[in-house]
């Protein structure tokens, strides 16, 4: 689902060029990236490594960046709703 809807956010600010497949490996590689202790939640690194792989689609930096943001925004909601749920229903462990 999550690759899904990163293609569908990629169509959803004008990139059509990018093969599913292509944005699929580049995605988890970035991803990957991210889990380096380098920066907060990836900022920069994530950016950086969809910049290089989507350069050779020649897709400018200004777009790619935004992509990367709106995928981060999606995971911080994510995120978001999971500790709104947790506040109002904390799991206790016995």
């Amino acid at each position: 689902i999550y690759y899904i809807q990163s293609f569908l956010l990629l169509k959803s600010i004008g990139i059509n060029s990018i093969p599913f497949l292509y944005l699929v490996i580049s995605v988890t590689i970035a991803g990957f990236i991210t889990l380096l202790p380098i920066s907060i939640s990836g900022l920069g690194t994530r950016e950086a490594t969809l910049i290089f792989f989507f350069s050779f689609y020649q897709i400018p930096s200004e777009k790619t960046i935004g992509f990367s943001l709106l995928i981060l925004s999606m995971l911080l909601i994510a995120a978001l709703i999971g500790l709104i749920c947790w506040l109002i229903k904390p799991i206790h462990v016995k």
